[in-house]
């Protein structure tokens, strides 16, 4: 339940602009803000389920769907190599911990279609507004 509160979070999040760190007035600096990246929530999102999923194939694949979910909501280049970037890293420890046969071919099958998902330009649907 928890990869998929955190997956909610993120898909709506994904589309979304998040202010930048610098604010500048007529060409100079005028506040620096600490804030959260995309980067940085995928990171506080996935990482500690990772690092302790390993061998888990239900909570790996669980984060696989996580990041088709986010990646479909995105066209923006650069959230989508964090995601892919974050896919390598669920892959390694997959590779890395899963043992049965049966579970490597249907990790590795899922795992090639978040990868072809990340690879291809997505189509975001716009709900029409009714007056």
């Amino acid at each position: 339940m928890c990869v998929d509160y955190l997956t909610a979070i993120l898909v709506r999040l994904a589309p979304r602009r998040i202010a930048a760190a610098h604010w500048l007035d007529q060409d100079e600096l005028r506040v620096m803000a600490r804030g959260p990246s995309f980067a940085g929530l995928v990171g506080e999102s996935c990482d500690q389920i990772r690092q302790n999923a390993g061998g888990n194939v239900a909570v790996l694949s669980r984060m696989l769907g996580a990041l088709e979910a986010i990646a479909s909501r995105t066209l923006n280049s650069d959230r989508r190599r964090v995601l892919a970037q974050t896919l390598d890293e669920i892959a390694e420890a997959a590779e890395r911990t899963i043992d049965a046969p049966h579970d490597r071919a249907r990790f590795g099958n899922r795992l090639t279609r978040v990868r072809d998902v990340l690879a291809t330009e997505p189509v975001l649907f716009v709900r029409a507004h009714q007056d």
